[in-house]
């Protein structure tokens, strides 16, 4: 997190830092000094002064690299280099000369770091602020204002800010009445098949088959010995996945839900949130609900629902 409220120094004398520290103290921040190279990395400070003659050649290497691959860029940087090198370049530092070339525009250069800190600081605790009100309500459908005011200690009229700037970002939300609270609706338009399952008989031929024809890859076989229940998910090249399955006692008599053939269809809803508030819906609305939601043994979170025909539907938490 970015601290507006600090900068650090590394290399400088104790004559440098002096100047440094004095210039601080009128913004009423303080100064922190590196105890090493690394530190440069891990530090969210809104100013950074370097001397490049202290860094050896594995301490440029290493910073150029971060500079150049991770950063955010959020840091403003003085560098003491005699004159611009890839280091400079990838931190996009300020170079001066030397210390005293610097002096004269020291202050100006800190007050103007500091404010676009604080405008940046501002800018990561909202969207911080946003995340948490978004992660709270699919936790906790029906979560109240006050309840949400107390997560990211704001008000209750910057929490229903918060709410309309995540609907525009495309999120579901809507206000419960009943529970007066915002809960997270199912998003239709985000619904996606996430597979199909057959009843085989042969569940390493078919295994097979489908290997050989269509270029299906393979999870590792899960076996229920509780039930005899055996399947593999065989997934393809473009984003759709078949369950194969055998167990005892299949046939084909036309009892659907142990013949050979089409046994169900599965549709991520993308959150156990979505599987649950759906779920209920499908009861409240008169369909049958077979199972769940729970936990299955092969580690998904969904329920078994059947369709206006007796048509099994499987609603599975993961984007998988």
């Amino acid at each position: 997190m970015l601290d507006s409220n600090y900068a650090i120094t590394f290399g400088l004398t104790e004559s440098q830092k002096t100047i440094v520290r004095t210039h601080l103290k009128e913004m009423e921040c303080g100064l922190v000094e590196a105890a090493d190279y690394e530190e440069l990395m891990d530090a969210d400070y809104f100013m950074s002064i370097v001397s490049r003659n202290a860094l050896d050649e594995e301490a440029c290497r290493k910073l150029t690299a971060f500079y150049t691959e991770l950063d955010g860029n959020l840091t403003e940087r003085i560098m003491i280099a005699g004159q611009p090198d890839r280091l400079s370049e990838a931190s996009r530092a300020i170079v001066f000369r030397d210390f005293e070339e610097l002096e004269p525009e020291l202050g100006k250069i800190l007050e103007k770091a500091h404010k676009k800190a604080k405008k940046e600081e501002n800018t990561i605790s909202n969207l911080s602020d946003a995340f948490t009100i978004l992660r709270e309500i699919r936790r906790h459908p029906g979560i109240t204002a006050e309840e949400l005011s107390g997560k990211i200690h704001r008000n209750h009229a910057a929490v229903r800010r918060f709410v309309e700037v995540l609907r525009v970002m495309g999120e579901e939300i809507a206000y419960d009445w009943e529970k007066k609270g915002f809960r997270c609706t199912v998003n239709a338009a985000r619904m996606k098949i996430n597979h199909v399952a057959l009843y085989v008989k042969d569940l390493e031929g078919m295994k097979e088959f489908y290997r050989k024809y269509f270029g299906a890859s393979a999870n590792e076989k899960y076996h229920n010995k509780k039930t005899g229940l055996e399947t593999y998910f065989l997934t393809f090249s473009g984003e759709g996945r078949l369950e194969i399955m055998t167990r005892p006692g299949l046939c084909g008599d036309g009892n659907k839900e142990m013949q050979y053939g089409y046994a169900h269809l599965a549709f991520n809803a993308g959150s156990r949130q979505q599987v649950d508030e759906l779920t209920e819906q499908l009861r409240k609305d008169g369909y049958t609900v077979l199972s769940g939601p729970r936990t299955t043994g092969d580690g998904y979170y969904e329920s078994c629902v059947l369709d206006g025909e007796g048509n099994q539907i499987e609603i599975v938490e993961c984007n998988c």
